[in-house]
């Protein structure tokens, strides 16, 4: 298994090497990458980390953008897509 400063480092290059990228990028990924990728950007331990994942829906959309040289979350967990009453019950967690 990954320890966690290991999977810590990978996405932390993960996101270093989209940075030096030309123009958006769109990740499709998982909870738990989504909730390190979130951790780093707001400078979250382990707990509150634990958190977020717990707290992050199947098929949310999450946007960073890059302010003042660090990476700044301008939406987390939307699910647009599921907000109407006939599909509510499709907006699931872990």
């Amino acid at each position: 298994p990954e320890s966690y400063s290991s999977f810590e480092g990978r996405i932390k290059s993960v996101l270093e090497e989209i940075s030096a990228g030309d123009g958006p990028a769109l990740v499709v990924t998982s909870g738990g990458l989504i909730s390190m990728v979130m951790a780093q950007a707001m400078g979250l331990g382990i707990p509150a980390m634990s958190r977020i994942a717990l707290a992050i829906m199947h098929t949310s959309m999450h946007r960073l953008f890059p302010i003042g040289g660090h990476w700044s979350p301008v939406l987390f967990n939307a699910v647009p897509h599921l907000d109407t009453p006939a599909r509510r019950v499709a907006q699931t967690h872990i």
